[in-house]
């Protein structure tokens, strides 16, 4: 039983992890790609953000939806840090300097 909860636990994060990828991709307006230099924003796949994951990187997710988006919203990744797109600058500080930053929205 406790096998089967693992499972589903993994799937469940799986799905969110491509979700937030498929969005990051779309809120760019670039296709999906490997990430270039750290200072530019590209889309990214999923099994880049698995890999980073499976190799110990940190790996930070910002959820960067409307507010009306994230309160109507049904999904939301565990530990991702609420950025709101119009509200950036009084967030800045809550955002790490170290690891990888994967930023979604809707």
């Amino acid at each position: 039983m406790g096998a089967v909860i693992r499972a589903r636990s993994v799937m469940r994060v799986s799905f969110l992890i491509l979700a937030s990828v498929v969005c990051l991709a779309a809120c760019q307006g670039q296709p999906a790609s490997e990430p270039g230099a750290a200072a530019d924003p590209v889309g990214v796949r999923i099994g880049v953000v698995q890999r980073w994951m499976d190799e110990g990187e940190t790996v930070v997710f910002l959820d960067s939806r409307s507010n009306t988006a994230w309160v109507s919203g049904t999904t939301k990744i565990p530990g991702a840090i609420r950025v709101p797109p119009d509200d950036v600058a009084s967030h800045i500080e809550s955002i790490p300097r170290e690891g990888k930053i994967v930023v979604y929205c809707t």
